[in-house]
């Protein structure tokens, strides 16, 4: 998923770590909260400890600051798996729009056509370029898939 800079400003979380690391990103991004699982961004507090990645080794380090910024473009790259490292912190690709363990199914064919051609094949294409395609809202709201 991806607005462009030159689409306007958006609202984001800045969750900083006891090391300097941070974290910039929307309310409704899932992070992985140690001792707790991934919950979102809004929801996490300053002494919460949120999983680095350093070396492959996962280290947990505490939240010392949360603010709000506003900032240039939307991006929401989608990996194989879900979580993604940003900024040496472990994160998720999926937000509250919809429950991830839905999403990840829904993204399926999506992922198998993506391994099986090397990754020079996509069903969505740039269908989530600009927003949560058609067929994705019309789940979302005629099965109240969003996850709260």
């Amino acid at each position: 998923h991806r607005v462009p800079h030159n689409r306007g400003q958006f609202p984001f979380v800045r969750i900083i770590l006891e090391s300097g690391k941070y974290l910039e990103l929307s309310e409704g991004h899932f992070v992985f909260v140690a001792g707790a699982g991934w919950n979102k961004a809004s929801s996490v507090c300053v002494g919460d400890s949120l999983v680095e990645v350093e070396r492959n080794i996962r280290v947990s380090r505490k939240v010392v600051t949360i603010d709000g910024v506003i900032k240039p473009g939307l991006y929401n790259p989608h990996t194989i798996h879900g979580d993604i490292i940003v900024n040496g912190i472990l994160a998720s690709t999926y937000t509250n729009v919809m429950d991830p363990r839905l999403a990840h199914c829904l993204l399926a064919p999506e992922r198998f056509l993506y391994l099986v051609s090397l990754g020079r094949w996509s069903l969505l294409g740039s269908m989530l370029e600009h927003n949560t395609p058609q067929l994705f809202r019309w789940f979302i709201h005629n099965f109240n898939l969003a996850s709260h």
